[in-house]
């Protein structure tokens, strides 16, 4: 693990000196430990103790990390980024225990989000077409409804 400094503006600064915005911050669920982690878009995953003045780089993953979180026991810590895979980590040894997802799984839901969007603007078009059918007969028989008081 490595030490990271921290600039005056609050970006992490890696140990090859790039700077970078958080994208996501994370308690640890376990207060006695008084930890958190951050993640940015140079995917790395820094972690600190409360108080510190140093952040260590825990551990490195090849794409931007985009999100982070870490369950309610503390014992595994996941992240998700620009590679479409859910990455799960043993927040103790910061091991990576397990990748999930391709790029195929995720095109297959793509492709059926897709097609669900398709299908449910097509529904939409025909309720409002319903709706507009409905209001012109209400219209049609309150007009004839009207014309025979009169």
């Amino acid at each position: 693990m490595e030490d990271v400094g921290i600039e005056e503006n609050y970006k992490l600064t890696s140990p090859s000196s790039k700077s970078a915005p958080i994208f996501s911050i994370r308690f640890h669920p376990q207060k006695d430990l008084r930890m958190f982690y951050a993640t940015g878009p140079l995917g790395l995953i820094y972690m600190s103790r409360l108080r510190s003045q140093t952040f260590q780089c825990v551990a490195t993953e090849d794409n931007q990390t985009m999100a982070m979180d870490i369950n309610s026991s503390g014992d595994r810590l996941v992240t998700g980024g620009n590679d479409l895979k859910i990455r799960f980590y043993d927040p103790k040894t910061m091991q990576l225990m397990l990748v999930y997802g391709s790029l195929c799984s995720f095109m297959f839901v793509y492709v059926l989000l897709r097609l669900f969007t398709f299908i449910y603007a097509r529904l939409c078009l025909l309720m409002l077409v319903y709706v507009c059918l409905c209001l012109l007969f209400a219209y049609y028989s309150f007009t004839v409804a009207y014309a025979r008081l009169w």
